[in-house]
């Protein structure tokens, strides 16, 4: 937890900004100067003309207003040479290092030492420091757009109205000085309504998000008015907005030569959108700077070569927090990063486009090496803190006299006729000495063909037969349906073959006992253990299904496939399965969603080498069946972050492309050769609806479904 004040940030703002000026004079004094480009001297046109009293149109353009205000400014106080524009921006480098520690310290929660390094890095990134030496506007929207994600950090984490009414200003401010800001601030409320209806965070007042909005409404408002009042000089005409327009576009990737006298097939932009969609994740690794810098240094080629390396593996970094619980903070980053790579892939193929990102990316990053072990730990399928679970469960109490309670084991079975016995014998041994009380044994033969019916009969076990085999899941429910109409207390579930160790029970039932858990799973791979004789593809399966349970409940259980668990009387009352197959998964979906307390517990497990799984005999069938039951729970008990997910897919490509072509159309009065294009985007949106109403309708049904479900439990109470 960070306890700088106030003043110790302006103190580190002062030192930052400080730091980076020093090291701007140096840069400025070894590195020969680069060209001016023609969008500086229209800058500079501009800047002049502001100090004059006018505001110039370049070829009949009206120029965004904010970078030519910050040049006039400079100007007007220090001169008009271009070394002090360069000194102006390395300073501003220090305002964009001091908001990444910040957003990293403050609200992330990042070590100080990792926030310093985002800092530090930030001043040394070879794309910031070329920017800073030219008279572009990048670094100074980099700056303006990096403080809008803090204010809107500030207002989706503490709902204040201020906070909605700064970031409003903030990116208003980010939209003069580039007008790809623009359509942000409405891209960030499309996707505070999704994960408003899937279920992640909830939306802020919608007073406070009205403001805001009317707040960058209104910073863009002079601007607006200004353009649409502003005469042009004598001769001069506008047919250029449409040019740049459609230059913007259909020009390809920047890494592609094209005459733009030739016609631009609709096979040529989508095979160009895709490669721009990759090329976006190599901010300053080509394009014209690039080339600029190895003309004059040719060397520069490895150092481009180490450049595209780091930052590959720096965005492994920032990708890893997104599989965890991603907090608001981290989710306002990656909407900002979401919504500059679609402009960068669809309209702006540049690379100075993406800059913005760069500060972004080392923030996520820093959060995802700070978490390094929960994020390893969840990707695969574990709980990092599984060696706390053990010492808090393994540490049993004497014996314990229960005597007015009733346990009833369960153990099904298919072909066991070698095992069953002990199994049944030990399982009453090991509870009788614990509880003090002699537990019913409860066997239920799946289609066996040997003497397991037999041999459990005369262990003195209660034996349903089947004489063919109905599957792990409906014996199962048969069991729950004996536990609940018999009046047991608790019920216990362990293999018929040995697998499982009888004298770990205890450690299953403690829990649910002494009132910490309503169901008890038992956990192979605690402390991620090594067991010997077990299959890497049945190890890798579990893991899989593992992080797809995870991510539906939103928890982080390492074993959901075990077979050796222990339940309270509440639990069964509350469970209603409808799988025949395997019954695993669901018991942790059905009664994770119910809210009933369910706590892993390690224990140990035996595999036989030359033995094959009575359940997992073909594994593409197990898989299928597993993914079935899996994939029908998240449908109808989560529809909405199922169904939503596939909207905002088909929103995030179908909701750009109509608003460009939209664009395009008011600017030129054509869409073509767009149309096959245009039509996809509409279709696209249609079905987003479609799966968005789909998902409407299932969540109600899922409520219905509690409902009845709430009905059942009183019934079964009965």
């Amino acid at each position: 937890m960070s306890h700088d004040t106030p003043r110790h940030s302006i103190i580190l703002l002062a030192v930052l900004v400080g730091i980076a000026s020093v090291f701007g004079k140096f840069i400025i004094s070894i590195l020969p100067p680069f060209p001016i480009i023609s969008d500086s001297l229209s800058y500079i046109t501009i800047a002049e003309g502001i100090i004059q009293g006018s505001y110039p149109a370049i070829d009949g353009i009206f120029y965004s207003p904010g970078y030519p205000i910050f040049l006039s400014g400079i100007f007007s106080w220090f001169g008009d040479q271009a070394d002090l524009v360069y000194q102006a921006q390395f300073a501003l480098l220090g305002v964009l290092a001091f908001l990444t520690y910040y957003i990293a310290r403050h609200h992330l929660k990042v070590s100080v030492l990792l926030a310093g390094l985002a800092a530090i890095l930030i001043m040394l990134w070879p794309y910031m420091i070329l920017y800073s030496l030219l008279i572009m506007g990048e670094i100074v929207y980099t700056t303006v757009l990096l403080a809008a994600s803090l204010f809107t950090i500030l207002a989706v984490t503490t709902e204040r109205l201020r906070w909605f009414v700064i970031s409003g200003l903030a990116f208003g401010l980010a939209a003069l000085i580039k007008p790809v800001a623009l359509l942000l601030p409405v891209w960030l409320l499309v996707l505070g309504v999704l994960y408003s209806l899937l279920g992640t965070y909830r939306l802020p007042p919608a007073k406070h998000i009205v403001l805001g909005l009317c707040t960058f409404a209104l910073i863009l408002s002079p601007w607006f008015t200004f353009k649409s009042t502003a005469t042009l000089p004598e001769g001069t005409t506008t047919p250029q907005s449409s040019f740049v327009f459609e230059k913007s576009f259909t020009t390809l990737s920047y890494q592609e030569d094209r005459d733009l006298s030739q016609p631009v097939t609709i096979t040529d932009i989508v095979t160009s959108k895709i490669a721009n969609f990759f090329l976006f994740w190599n901010p300053g690794a080509g394009g014209y700077q690039a080339e600029q810098l190895t003309s004059k240094f040719p060397s520069a080629d490895y150092a481009i070569m180490l450049y595209k390396i780091g930052f590959f593996l720096l965005l492994i970094l920032a990708l890893a927090p997104l599989f965890t619980i991603p907090s608001r903070s981290l989710l306002v980053l990656w909407s900002i990063i979401g919504y500059v790579w679609l402009l960068h892939t669809i309209l702006f193929p540049y690379p100075r486009y993406t800059l913005p990102i760069i500060p972004l990316m080392l923030i996520s990053a820093m959060v995802g090496l700070g978490n390094w072990k929960e994020i390893v730990a969840r990707l695969l399928g574990r709980n990092h803190n599984s060696s706390k679970i053990t010492q808090a469960v393994r540490k049993l109490p004497g014996s314990i006299d229960i005597p007015t309670k009733r346990i009833l084991v369960f153990i099904p079975a298919k072909n066991e006729s070698t095992t069953i016995s002990e199994v049944v014998t030990s399982c009453r041994k090991v509870i009788k000495e614990h509880y003090r009380l002699t537990p019913d044994i409860l066997v239920i033969s799946d289609g066996s063909t040997d003497d397991t019916v037999k041999n459990a009969r005369n262990s003195g076990a209660v034996v349903i037969d089947h004489a063919t085999s109905r599957g792990l899941g409906t014996i199962f429910q048969e069991a729950v349906m004996y536990t609940i109409d018999h009046t047991y207390d608790y019920l216990v579930t362990i293999d018929g073959d040995k697998q499982f160790d009888e004298t770990e029970i205890p450690y299953l039932l403690h829990p649910i006992i002494t009132n910490q858990a309503d169901f008890c799973s038992g956990n192979r791979f605690s402390e991620n253990k090594t067991i010997p004789h077990m299959s890497q593809t049945k190890r890798i399966g579990n893991s899989i299904v593992s992080r797809l349970v995870n991510y539906i409940l939103n928890s982080s259980y390492t074993d959901v496939s075990c077979g050796f668990r222990a339940y309270s009387r509440e639990a069964l009352l509350h469970l209603n399965l409808f799988g025949g197959f395997t019954y695993t998964q669901e018991v942790f979906l059905n009664l994770g969603f119910k809210g009933l307390r369910i706590q892993e517990v390690p224990i140990s497990v035996t595999y036989f080498p030359k033995r094959s799984s009575r359940i997992a005999y073909s594994v593409m069938r197990y898989g299928f069946q597993v993914l079935k039951i899996i994939l029908s729970s998240l449908i109808f008990y989560k529809p909405l972050k199922f169904f939503g997910t596939f909207t905002i897919l088909l929103w995030g490509f179908a909701l750009p492309t109509i608003v460009i072509l939209g664009v395009r159309y008011l600017v030129t009065g054509l869409i073509t050769p767009y149309k096959a294009l245009g039509i996809l985007a509409v279709g696209s949106f249609g079905i987003g609806i479609i799966l968005l109403t789909v998902g409407v309708i299932l969540y109600a049904l899922s409520k219905q479904q509690l409902s009845i479900d709430k009905v059942l439990y009183y019934a079964k109470q009965r």
